[in-house]
């Protein structure tokens, strides 16, 4: 999920009634989804655009099965790796 819509390779809309619900008991409406060109090799799919998001969120699962491996999530300050 992502609060920025820069960076969409492809961006459609949702059905208006997709509400995204937090741990807080706060509910978000989802604006659209797409994909987003991390880099050549790295494109994330079905990524959820929801404007009121603060902080961008990634899930490992998806990511991993996205990209058909097993690995280790490696978090920097200004980025993240997957090591297989």
């Amino acid at each position: 999920m992502t609060h920025s819509s820069n960076g969409f390779i492809s961006y459609r809309p949702c059905q208006s009634n997709k509400i995204i619900a937090f741990g807080d008991g706060t509910f978000i409406t989802m604006a659209r989804k797409g994909d987003i060109m991390i880099n050549h090799n790295l494109i994330l799919k079905d990524v959820l655009h929801v404007s009121k998001l603060l902080a961008n969120l990634i899930f490992v699962h998806k990511l991993t099965m996205d990209l058909l491996c097993l690995g280790f999530l490696i978090l920097q300050p200004t980025n993240f790796r997957i090591k297989e």
